[in-house]
């Protein structure tokens, strides 16, 4: 392939995404030019079609550069979940299917992403939800800001809503499982004590609405089984069912690793507690970094280590 383009993406569907000063368009694994340098824009493809623009609208084209769905929106989002594209025609947004059908009318002013199979839909200062066959399924009758998409998604079947500025919990099926009383809540889920935001502090309440730990936090987490992330006076540490330290030590940061255990910060040092609490990797790390689906990069003063969470094993490079 000649040094003459300023952009080469990476394949997929068997065609590169190519680019020169002006125009866009796709080349083969052969260094064949498949579909000219005619668009303004376009995206990488996926299972078999990709989202490109010409001089004003986007549409959808096919690997051998036809046009799957016309170029009529003035923004289609590169990727959709399910074979849907969120689209904007005019001024409104709706959904769209790989075909072009409308799945979701154009008649909102904003439209989320999916979590849990529903996105979040809104029209002037309500917003609802609907599924991916465009079906409303909660009403868009709840306070929208700008902040709601941030917070207000579904997650493990349940999202918060606000009401008069207080917030509330409600399932996939729009019921309310909190009322609208808090000025915030934690991450809610169904087994355990959830916390909750009055007056400024964070306490405990559980499923009856019942509060069971005093507000006197300054942030908190909800509890997973029998312990929870808090941040009191003397930094963020780990309490009990009965509000009781679970550990000595107060940090800097702790973080949920998935699957691992927490991550712990203190005087800028890192290191890793397994979900008993008990120390997996020491606290003396200048940085502990992803590194792939099992390892996690450790970096010390003069070492680099690998820690595969999954088998205990620490691998050591000097520097």
């Amino acid at each position: 392939m000649p040094f003459e383009y300023e952009e080469i993406g990476s394949f997929n569907d068997g065609l590169a995404l190519i680019a020169d000063e002006d125009d866009y368009g796709y080349v083969s694994t052969s260094g064949e030019i498949k579909i000219p340098l005619k668009y303004s824009l376009a995206f990488d493809f996926n299972e078999g079609i990709a989202v490109v623009k010409d001089n004003l609208n986007y549409g959808i084209i096919n690997t051998a550069g036809n046009i799957q769905v016309a170029f009529q929106y003035k923004w289609i989002e590169s990727f959709g979940p399910m074979g849907l594209y969120r689209a904007k025609n005019d001024s409104l947004y709706g959904l769209i299917n790989t075909k072009g059908d409308t799945v979701l009318p154009f008649e909102y002013d904003r439209i989320g992403e999916f979590h849990d199979g529903l996105i979040m839909i809104v029209k002037g200062q309500k917003y609802g939800f609907a599924n991916t066959n465009g079906e409303i399924q909660i009403a868009l009758k709840y306070q929208f800001s700008e902040g709601t998409v941030v917070w207000g998604n579904f997650k493990d079947g349940f999202a918060k809503f606000a009401y008069k500025n207080l917030i509330g919990i409600m399932d996939k099926k729009g019921k309310r499982i909190f009322p609208s009383i808090f000025q915030d809540i934690a991450l809610y889920n169904d087994s355990g004590l959830i916390a909750v935001k009055k007056r400024g502090a964070w306490g405990y309440s559980d499923q009856r609405i019942k509060l069971r730990i005093p507000y006197k936090y300054k942030s908190a987490q909800s509890f997973v089984g029998n312990t929870a992330i808090v941040l009191d006076e003397e930094g963020w540490t780990f309490i009990d069912l009965e509000a009781k330290l679970k550990v000595e030590e107060h940090y800097d940061v702790i973080e949920t690793l998935d699957g691992v255990g927490y991550l712990i910060k203190k005087q800028n040092l890192f290191g890793i507690l397994d979900f008993d609490l008990n120390p997996i990797v020491a606290l003396r790390y200048k940085k502990i970094k992803f590194f792939n689906e099992f390892s996690y990069q450790l970096i010390a003063e003069d070492e680099i280590q690998y820690y595969n969470w999954k088998t205990g094993q620490l691998i050591s490079v000097k520097k």
